[in-house]
């Protein structure tokens, strides 16, 4: 959403949160917020090198302002009357990082630095699109900081550094217990299997329908299942094959179900839809 739109500002206000805190059940809250470099906002949120984004950038902010100092002085009156457009462009490509700053809440204010005689930028700390500021909830919220990683908002998933302080505030803070991995595959893999056969059949036609599986170790198991109509699914055979007719054509779709065991424990299920149609008379 826009970031200064009345939706985004009404979420982030302050009773907005202390609804939310208000509303909240748990035992408490924990915000980890990443910091990035504000200099190479807003291009270190879509490229590894957002660097090479700010010397262009600054490239073309000290061509605008060459021409700037050129047409100044120029003899034509009109070019010279112009060129404020070269500094209005020096100042908008100069400022880009501000101005995302702005837009995401992340600019406090401008302070006077009297040593340098301009205005400096007071910027909250943020990951490109939250500021801090913003993650700090009322209501008990601990907001863990991670200011030395300079990752973005869209890199904080893939982060070791972020995932490691999210794995220790939940063992650590909350007492969540780390679940066990799943176990491992069976010998030969996982087995598979898939039903082959007609989807359409003549009503009172007998067919043949083949179950083929892969994978696993040892034999394999079969057991067929049958539902006409919609019916419940009942037991029909424990063959590779099922040789079977349907009637009732026209009706709703009948389904064939195998499961098949292999004999490292693995299994597998798969349907097929079938549908019966009528016999012409003449």
């Amino acid at each position: 959403m826009e970031p200064n739109s009345p939706t985004f500002i009404d979420i982030n206000s302050g009773p907005s949160r202390s609804a939310e805190a208000g509303a909240t059940t748990s035992a408490g809250r924990v915000s980890i917020a990443t910091r990035t470099n504000p200099d190479l906002l807003p291009w270190s949120l879509f490229t590894v090198n957002p660097q090479d984004f700010r010397r262009a950038t600054r490239l073309f902010s000290y061509f605008g302002l060459v021409m700037y100092v050129y047409y100044s002085a120029h003899p034509d009156p009109s070019l010279r009357a112009n060129a404020w457009r070269w500094l209005q462009m020096y100042w908008a490509l100069e400022l880009i990082p501000i101005s995302w700053a702005e837009q995401t809440g992340a600019l406090l204010a401008f302070v006077w630095v009297p040593q340098a005689l301009f205005w400096a930028a007071q910027l909250d700390r943020s990951d490109g699109v939250l500021p801090w500021s913003t993650q700090d909830y009322v209501g008990g919220t601990q907001l863990i900081g991670l200011p030395f990683n300079d990752v973005t908002h869209f890199g904080q998933t893939g982060n070791l550094e972020v995932i490691n302080q999210v794995d220790l505030t939940l063992t650590g803070d909350f007492n969540v217990s780390r679940s066990q991995p799943p176990p491992p595959p069976p010998p030969g893999g996982f087995v598979s299997v898939s039903i082959s056969g007609p989807a359409e059949v003549t009503e009172g036609e007998s067919n043949t329908w083949t179950a083929t599986a892969n994978g696993g170790t040892g034999g394999y198991a079969y057991v067929w299942y049958r539902s006409d109509q919609g019916a419940p699914m009942t037991y029909v055979g424990s063959n590779p094959t099922y040789a079977a007719s349907f009637g009732e054509c026209g009706g709703m779709t009948n389904t064939l179900r195998v499961v098949v065991e292999a004999g490292s424990g693995s299994t597998a299920a798969s349907e097929f839809l079938i549908t019966v149609a009528c016999e012409l008379e003449w």
